[in-house]
């Protein structure tokens, strides 16, 4: 029996029941036996019989489970459960509301069915008391805490039932009151816990249980003042409030900075505010353990507590940032406890956090971001080296810049009907969702970015490809809140039907993510294996290993990549045989921003990836290092490649280098040697793809850039390339393209300011605007005033249907100064300048020379480069090969050939179309441009363009031009400086020395 504490030695008697002693008021009596006078509330003395609970070894008793009994006790019952059956003892237990009451009884905890007189206020023991009492023929056992009732059972086991013994067998037992024991805590460091000078006896704690986060605080803060000072604190509802500490949620834009706060007010209620609901336990520990659990004697809570629970560090979740141990789960659940509530996040400068599988639990998950970032120069390392195409988490982002609301995707029939009822097309300045989103979104609009899809029309269908059919005609558009379309994400197309829209919150609260260098080590997966035939084949499937941005208002921000591990050239191709050996895995690109708007990537790195070459095919696979889709108002701002300049050694490798170094050489440029595929056939060996391409999205700018590659695939709208360095502009799309105050790289082999994609139609719908800008290109002079650069090129039309008609871009020019690559000055940094007078051919030296007619529906003449190309397909399956889908409303035509028969005549071939080469059509009519600027010429160059008026040819009529019979460019406004040349360039002999080509200058 324990004797610490207070203890309570009561009187033993066989036969009194119970005592009358003289107080001075009345004669006790207890007639309802609660242990108390009925008059005065006198506690009683009572007499206590002994119990017997065991006899010829059968259980007298049952074990009653009060409803307060936690799982420790409840173990605790289990276990002396079984140890009695092990003697031959059968107990019964029961909860306390399952009836079944007997006269003898062991009750656990605190068991109200039984009546008043066997409750007992189990606070005032303290949570190391505890008691085992007889009350008549009942055994109560009830603890301050459930951990000491658990050893008071054990106890009751052990000493009064007598197993600590060791007993061959349980026969008789008999619990004696001299085997009673009441112990209660007394020995608090704390003796009293004041607010302002006022005792928190009686105090409440008021706080909404009904948020769960809020319920487990309060709990938590009731049982650590209890544990410390002995007192309970009963929990009220926040309306009860009076005497009380009080729980309140705050928002995380109150005067609370650092997200939590304790603080007396004048009604000497203690306040404890947090702004962060999923860190309020561990602020109110972080309190506790500074001003109760480290004091003694009496405690003052008055004044300020303050603590910072508005960030969350990976080291705190378990991360060790070593470089070697995979942090991936720590990283994770860190990300996944700070997006509850909206924490920022941090790392550990100086620390390198290695990444290698990212699996939770035996699942593939992505880190979601949804809050501040900032890794402080850390490190992180995403080791890809054992990546194969048969691991699952190939495809799995590392990370995602996350958006705090869901998609809502719109394919009801009868809705889209609607929308599209309207009118949905480039004049539309409007659209009305209120019945596609439902009374929320009517009664409550905000601003969306959608994504509007017809399936059934196909645009961007790459020029002889037959199995890339193209991707549904589809664009972003950015409507406020009253559903006015963004002027600058103006409807490109014009949309007969639609199959489904896809509606995206765009009023994200704006986060910053930054500071951080990573290095991906690179797969070292060979692609190419050989077939059981003996001959070779390559499985390159893409990964995707990086930052997903899918969230409208985020700044990427001193976010560095570098790649290790690449393969050299001497790898990938034997320097004996020239053969191909080798080949690495691609990637989608590091940096993915997709679904969302205003997203700006700022002082960031990027690496252009490395090409590898395919044994069996032309052609090689590759990785864009910052890929855009589907994405409005994405700003490249101050961004650099690492290896915009390389050098190569003698084995092959590639390093970065600086524009002027010895050796060094464009990224974008070629390994000077050539390799031999499997086919016999010699192909160049390109270094680098480039460092990024879009699809599908709108208003991208480089501001301040130096980057190789500005390339939009499918459909961009608008771009801007302002005060950067690249290489590479190639565009597909429309509306405004601006190019200023910039330095241009181009190819070797193309050397031009910038490009029209051919492989999708060589269109822009619109204007290409260039100002200020240096164009450093390689000569390839026949003599000194006589270069081919050129501002666009588009002579490799060809008569494929693309899912548009193409449309060739107005251009407007101002100050281009050409210099020579080749003739660079490395004390003064600059280049020769190309001199004046030298041609300029804007669109072209040899465009449109077979047939000046393509902008009308059929050609005037007929030859193998204007013969229309058949994409070889059915698609009404009727057995012909279909004719273009003009008008976008999912209806095919057909030709007069059996697709069967077509397709079999050219095997293999039949990807790359089949060409009529007795039709006149015009599968792809284009349209001019509606003007040429020339505003400036600082260079003093000679501007030309074909001269297609010969012949009196038609000019189409349009851009509202009536027929002139001027040939191409007869509808065409020509500028220079503030003179206007219309309609047509100016055709005089002083102006028109060539009569081939009109002339500025």
């Amino acid at each position: 029996m324990k004797t610490t504490g207070k203890f309570l030695f009561l009187l033993l008697s066989l036969t009194l029941v119970f005592s009358l002693f003289a107080c001075g008021k009345c004669e006790h009596a207890d007639e309802d036996k609660d242990g108390f006078c009925d008059k005065c509330d006198e506690e009683l003395e009572v007499a206590i019989t002994d119990v017997s609970l065991i006899e010829n070894g059968v259980a007298n008793f049952q074990f009653v489970i009060g409803s307060d009994v936690g799982s420790e006790p409840a173990s605790a019952i289990e276990i002396l459960i079984e140890d009695l059956t092990r003697y031959g003892v059968e107990v019964k237990k029961v909860d306390e509301g399952a009836g079944g009451a007997q006269d003898t009884e062991v009750l656990i905890g605190t068991v109200k069915s039984r009546g008043d007189k066997y409750r007992y206020d189990k606070y005032s023991l303290g949570s190391r008391g505890y008691i085992i009492k007889i009350i008549d023929s009942k055994i109560l056992i009830t603890a301050g805490s459930d951990k000491q009732l658990a050893s008071a059972i054990e106890e009751f086991g052990n000493e009064i039932l007598g197993l600590a013994a060791n007993p061959v067998e349980l026969v008789d037992v008999v619990m004696t009151a001299a085997q009673t024991v009441e112990e209660i805590q007394s020995n608090y460091k704390v003796t009293a816990l004041k607010i302002n000078g006022v005792d928190v006896r009686g105090y409440t704690i008021a706080a909404d249980t009904s948020v769960p986060y809020y319920d487990s605080a309060a709990k938590f803060f009731q049982n650590l003042v209890y544990e410390r000072t002995g007192l309970w604190l009963e929990i009220v509802s926040p309306d009860k409030a009076d005497k009380s500490i009080i729980f309140k949620s705050v928002s995380k834009d109150a005067t609370v900075p650092e997200g939590f706060k304790v603080s007396a007010n004048d009604k000497n209620q203690l306040i404890i505010e947090c702004a962060y609901d999923n860190m309020l336990e561990e602020a109110v520990s972080d309190f506790i353990t500074q001003r109760i659990i480290s004091a003694s004697g009496e405690v003052e809570l008055s004044g300020e507590f303050v603590t910072n629970v508005s960030v969350l560090c990976y080291d705190d979740f378990g991360a060790m940032g070593d470089g070697v141990t995979n942090d991936f789960i720590a990283i994770y659940n860190t990300h996944a406890k700070a997006n509850e509530c909206g924490q920022k996040v941090i790392a550990t400068a100086g620390k390198t956090y290695y990444i290698n599988e990212p699996l939770l639990n035996g699942s593939i998950v992505t880190i979601g971001i949804r809050t501040d970032t900032d890794w402080q120069g850390a490190k992180i390392v995403i080791d890809d080296r054992e990546i194969t195409p048969n691991i699952a988490w190939r495809d799995a982002f590392v990370f995602r810049i996350e958006t705090d609301y869901e998609a809502v995707t719109v394919t009801d029939s009868d809705l889209l009907k609607a929308i599209v009822g309207t009118g949905l097309n480039k004049t539309t300045k409007n659209l009305d969702l209120k019945a596609a989103l439902g009374e929320e979104y009517a009664n409550n609009p905000y601003p969306v970015f959608i994504t509007l899809y017809n399936s059934e029309h196909k645009i961007c269908r790459r020029r002889g490809y037959s199995n890339y059919a193209g991707t549904s005609m589809s664009e972003v558009v950015v409507i406020d809140k009253d559903g006015n379309i963004d002027p600058e994400t103006t409807i490109m197309w014009d949309y007969r039907k639609l199959t489904k829209i896809e509606v995206r919150r765009c009023d994200d609260e704006k986060i910053t993510v930054e500071n951080c260098e990573f290095t991906t080590r690179a797969p070292l997966y060979n692609c190419i294996y050989t077939k059981p035939d003996g001959t070779r084949d390559y499985n390159e499937a893409y990964l995707n290993r990086g930052i997903n941005i899918r969230r409208s208002n985020a700044l990427i921000k001193n976010i560095k990549h570098y790649v290790k591990g690449e393969k050299s050239f001497s790898e990938q191709i034997n320097p004996d045989t020239r053969k191909v050996e080798s080949m690495g895995l691609p990637y989608y690109g590091f940096y993915r921003v997709g679904y969302c708007t205003d997203v700006t990537l700022e002082d960031c790195v990027i690496t252009g990836r490395r090409c590898y070459i395919r044994p069996n095919t032309t052609g090689t696979t590759g990785t864009y290092d910052l890929t855009v889709g589907y994405a409005n108002r994405t700003v490249f701002k101050n961004c650099t490649q690492s290896n915009f300049w390389v050098k190569i050694d003698g084995n092959g490798n590639i390093k970065p280098a600086k524009e002027g170094d010895e050796g060094a050489v464009l990224g974008l440029g070629s390994f000077p040697t050539k390799a031999v595929l499997d086919t016999g056939k010699e192909v160049g060996v390109t270094l680098h793809w480039g460092c990024g391409g879009s699809n599908y999205a709108k208003n991208i700018a480089y501001i301040g850039c130096t980057l190789s590659r500005f390339d939009a695939h499918d459909s961009m709208y608008n771009g801007k390339v302002i005060d950067s360095t690249v290489q590479t502009v190639a565009l597909t799309g429309a509306g405004e393209m601006i190019i200023k105050d910039t330095r241009i790289f181009p190819d070797d082999n193309d050397p031009r300011v910038f490009g029209v994609r051919a492989d999708y139609g060589a269109t822009f719908d619109g204007a290409v605007k260039i100002d200020n800008v240096s164009v450093i290109a390689p000569t390839k002079a026949s003599n000194g005033q006589s270069y081919s650069f050129f501002i666009m090129e588009r002579e490799d039309y060809k008569n494929w249907y693309y899912g548009y008609y193409t449309v060739v871009p107005s251009l407007e020019i101002k100050d281009v100064v050409f210099y020579d690559a080749n003739k660079y000055n490395a004390t003064t940094k600059t280049y020769t300048q190309i001199p004046a007078g030298t041609s300029i051919y804007l669109y072209g030296k040899t465009l449109i020379k077979a047939d000046s007619t393509f902008h009308l529906p059929e050609h005037a003449s007929l030859t193998s480069s204007l013969a229309p190309y058949y994409s070889i397909e059915d698609k009404d399956a009727d057995g012909y090969i279909d004719e273009p889908d003009y008008d976008g409303d999912g209806v095919w035509g057909n030709t007069k050939w059996l697709y069967s028969e077509k397709k079999a005549q050219l095997g293999s071939n039949y990807d790359n179309g089949y060409q009529d080469l007795t039709s006149k059509l015009n599968l792809n009519k284009v349209t001019p441009p509606e003007f040429v600027k020339i505003l400036g010429n600082a260079g003093g160059y000679k501007y030309w363009v074909k001269n297609t008026a010969s012949g009196n040819v038609s000019n189409g009529g349009y851009h509202g031009v009536s027929e002139n019979n001027k040939g191409f460019y007869g509808s065409t406004k020509f500028y220079y400086s503030d003179t206007e040349y219309y309609p047509g360039p100016p055709s005089t002999s002083e102006k028109n020395p060539d009569e081939k080509y009109y002339v500025f200058y």
